[in-house]
């Protein structure tokens, strides 16, 4: 096995036991995510008769009742669920905006800008809670991680927030472009151009910022210098960094097709869970500094002088 593959294996295998040794965060950040989502539902009540208007008058493809069932250990038609899904939500926007405009633009700002913000500030209190553990065996109160971070977080949940934007405006036109395509055997592939476009697209735009929240809690940096640094780490082993992230989005996202639309409710929270521990991981090895996974387990990955050849120098912090 060569040595880029070894340590491919390893930062996923080491991201794993941290996982398991951490369970207790990932069930915090979910808790977290669940109030989170229940505050900007809430937001949306005042226009709960707008948006009951759009979605009834959307919701007419027999697919969509069948969802709950739908996946690919049912053997139902997903090609068919992916266009019926996509048909549903381009409606909704589409007669969203149309109808009531006000009410879009009000719907947008809560789902792109405030839902992300307070998610990303939970997501930076997780990557704190992980450094005091990967770094001395501190275990730390979820609450007190995050009000003492809130000036740090806030910071960076609007950074990440804003760069966000980008992403999804190119996710929507490529699902616009895919889903508009006009053909019977292009059904057939559907499922696989979803799953595996959808993963490597979504392990390239996390890799570009996979080291930022690692880098600003480690060193306590500004936000931006923070993100230069998180980069610089990530750049030293995008290879690796990459495709331990491609193969994480796979394997959960065929878990969720495997199951069914419904076990997302279980599989995003883990997925999210594991997803931190795989950043904080690939910081700490990049950087080159010892670090726990478990209360008996220390690793002590290579220096920066032993991983970095004359080439990658210019890497160096």
């Amino acid at each position: 096995m060569s040595v880029s593959k070894r340590e491919e294996k390893m930062i996923f295998k080491n991201s794993l036991k941290l996982f398991c040794s951490n369970f207790g965060k990932v069930w915090k950040y979910f808790f977290y995510s669940v109030i989170v989502t229940g505050i900007v539902i809430g937001l949306m009540m005042p226009f709960l008769n707008e948006i009951r208007t759009v979605v009834l008058a959307n919701w007419t493809n027999d697919i969509l009742n069948a969802i709950p069932s739908t996946g690919l250990l049912y053997g139902s038609n997903v090609a068919g669920m992916f266009s019926a899904v996509w048909a549903f939500c381009y409606g909704c926007v589409t007669m969203l905006f149309t109808n009531y405009l006000w009410v879009g633009i009000y719907l947008a700002f809560l789902m792109i800008i405030i839902w992300p913000f307070l998610m990303n500030v939970g997501k930076y209190t997780v990557h704190e809670s992980l450094y005091n553990y990967m770094s001395s065996q501190t275990k730390s109160s979820y609450c007190a991680v995050l009000i003492k971070t809130l000036r740090h977080s806030s910071a960076y949940a609007i950074l990440k927030t804003l760069m966000s934007i980008i992403w999804k405006a190119i996710l929507v036109v490529g699902s616009y472009a895919l889903f508009t395509i006009e053909a019977p055997l292009f059904d057939y592939f559907l499922p696989v151009i979803v799953i595996v476009v959808g993963a490597l697209a979504t392990a390239i735009a996390q890799t570009f910022i996979s080291g930022w929240a690692p880098a600003s809690v480690v060193y306590n940096f500004n936000v931006v210098k923070s993100y230069n640094i998180g980069f610089k780490a990530v750049v030293r082993k995008y290879g690796r960094i990459l495709s331990t992230g491609f193969m994480i989005n796979m394997i959960f996202i065929f878990l969720i097709m495997g199951f069914g639309v419904v076990s997302a409710a279980v599989f995003i929270p883990l997925y999210y869970g594991l997803n931190n521990m795989f950043e904080m991981v690939m910081f700490f090895s990049s950087q080159g500094m010892r670090y726990y996974v478990d209360a008996d387990t220390v690793v002590t990955p290579k220096k920066l002088e032993q991983q970095d050849t004359i080439e990658k120098t210019k890497y160096l912090l």
